[in-house]
């Protein structure tokens, strides 16, 4: 039977949960680094400004350490942010973020 050519892209955080045929017929596996905190704070300027935040730079820093190379974890900080932000808080002094995380 002809079969057109095709591309299977797959992702998993277990790369050992695939079966081991799997794996060997489909050989490319190729693995993705975490983004760097310069990388990560490029993502949080952006999307604080979508939550209208007005972080500090140091504020910036501080999250992007914290997410573990990882933006879905930095814009849950984010996120967190915006609540405390909404309810009155002052988000942008050292001594309420470290309180909040």
């Amino acid at each position: 039977m002809p079969v057109n050519t095709f591309t299977l892209i797959g992702a998993t955080t277990k790369l050992s949960a695939l079966s081991s045929p799997l794996r060997d017929r489909f050989g490319n596996v190729m693995k993705l680094d975490f983004y760097d905190i310069s990388e990560l704070a490029i993502i949080i300027k952006n999307n604080s400004k979508t939550l209208q935040l007005g972080l500090v730079p140091a504020l910036v820093d501080a999250i992007s350490s914290r997410s573990r190379g990882t933006p879905r974890i930095a814009n849950r900080f984010l996120k967190i942010l915006r609540d405390y932000s909404i309810i009155g808080k002052e988000i942008n002094q050292k001594e309420t973020f470290q309180e909040i995380f």
